[in-house]
């Protein structure tokens, strides 16, 4: 069988694409790229040739946090199969008859050439060998083929063994040099092949009277001596070459439908109850003997703003048996009085949203307790009764007043998912 010498392919790398390299993606790269729903294309990087040291890198990342998918897949950068990435060193004719055999004494495989030496920024196949102890290396002998090796003789005249050092005791062999070795076909790279690796070396030491010599285990080369060689798989499993940012897509809203829950009232710091119980005085007018707030602040504090809770349901004043579902707040700017409502509309507090406004402010007392009756009752088209979390009303008082009344109520709805049967409501 003809060796080639090691020719350099280099020139011809520059000259041939190959898989673009991903770091990450941007944020507008997330907005328009999407992730395939069928299987994804598998990248044929065996019908181009290249040397496996410029197989793309896979570890990318979004920049934006986004989740990547694979949008094509390759073959990996190359590697030993581990079923066949060690054999014994044998020393004789019968692995463990010999002291000097070292079980899993030679090791394969691939990695980065040595950054000081001719081939750094290469792949190589290493060859470690590691004698018996007190053994001593005297010299190495290395061929590597494409077909069963045959011959084994002249073994200071083998191709590879200017690859080998005795100190330490290891082949640096590029990748691009075993490619060459392959004639009829010729190979792209060496994905998925096999070759096959004889390893030898002279030993000397206190084990044995004279220098003795030891091989890979393996299969035996031709006849006339116990010399072996050893065939090794090489694989590039699958990587990802390319990828891509998806947005993460929230998850589909379950339906829902809204629910009037009843009547809710303004709660807070100040409150006084309509029936007076517990806290008094209660309000003397039509309709005024049931639960519920008032609020009589003086012009100075209403001017400052007051707040509180919006309480549904709090039956003879027990807040305890009502459900808070958002906020109010007032003041007193020259004659008007600024009122907002904000509901809760999260998955913690709940989902709520105005079916009704109601809202007093004078300076006096009402005669009527009827929300219809207040003196700010919300315009007709102004709620949706299905998504108004929010609501502002400005209405006009005696700016001259000492003292205000305030009333604040509130008609709610609530969302339930679409099979839930709404609850009653609260009065």
């Amino acid at each position: 069988m003809l060796y080639k010498s090691f020719i350099s392919v280099w020139p011809l790398l520059l000259s041939l694409g190959h898989a673009g390299t991903f770091d990450t993606c941007s944020t507008s790269e997330a907005d328009t790229c999407s992730c395939p729903t069928t299987p994804v294309k598998r990248f044929q990087s065996r019908d181009f040739t290249f040397p496996e040291h410029l197989f793309p890198r896979t570890a990318d990342s979004c920049s934006d946090g986004t989740p990547p998918c694979c949008v094509e897949t390759g073959p990996g950068p190359l590697q030993v199969s581990p079923s066949t990435s060690k054999t014994n060193l044998q020393c004789g004719s019968k692995f463990g008859d010999d002291k000097l055999d070292v079980t899993d004494g030679v090791t394969y495989t691939i990695e980065d050439c040595p950054a000081a030496g001719p081939y750094s920024g290469e792949k190589c196949l290493h060859v470690a060998i590691t004698p018996a102890s007190g053994a001593s290396v005297a010299g190495i002998h290395l061929q590597v083929d494409d077909k069963p090796i045959t011959v084994n003789t002249k073994l200071g005249q083998w191709s590879f063994n200017s690859y080998c050092t005795t100190s330490p005791s290891e082949c640096w062999v590029p990748v691009d040099a075993i490619i060459a070795t392959f004639e009829n076909p010729t190979v792209a790279s060496l994905c998925d092949t096999s070759v096959y690796v004889a390893v030898g070396i002279d030993v000397a030491g206190k084990a044995c009277a004279s220098s003795a010599t030891c091989f890979n285990q393996g299969t035996t080369i031709g006849s006339g001596n116990w010399f072996m060689y050893f065939k090794l798989d090489l694989q590039c499993p699958d990587t990802c070459l390319s990828k891509c940012c998806c947005p993460v897509t929230p998850p589909h809203p379950p339906e829902t439908k809204s629910c009037s829950i009843g009547t809710a009232f303004g709660y807070g710091s100040g409150f006084i109850n309509l029936n007076g119980d517990p806290v008094g005085p209660a309000l003397s007018g039509s309709g005024c003997k049931r639960w519920g707030w008032y609020f009589t602040p003086t012009k100075a504090t209403l001017t400052t703003g007051i707040s509180g809770s919006l309480i549904v349901g709090a039956g003879q004043n027990d807040i305890t048996k009502g459900t808070n579902v958002g906020s109010w707040s007032a003041s007193l700017s020259g004659s008007k009085v600024n009122v907002q409502y904000n509901l809760y509309d999260d998955d913690t507090n709940g989902h709520f949203d105005l079916a009704e406004v109601h809202i007093y402010a004078a300076c006096t007392a009402p005669s009527k307790c009827a929300p219809g009756q207040y003196t700010y009752v919300f315009p007709s088209g102004t709620l949706s009764g299905s998504s108004d979390t929010s609501y502002s009303a400005s209405i006009q008082v005696d700016g001259t007043c000492s003292s205000y009344y305030l009333i604040f109520h509130a008609a709610v709805n609530e969302s339930f998912p679409s099979s839930a049967t709404c609850p009653a409501e609260a009065e």
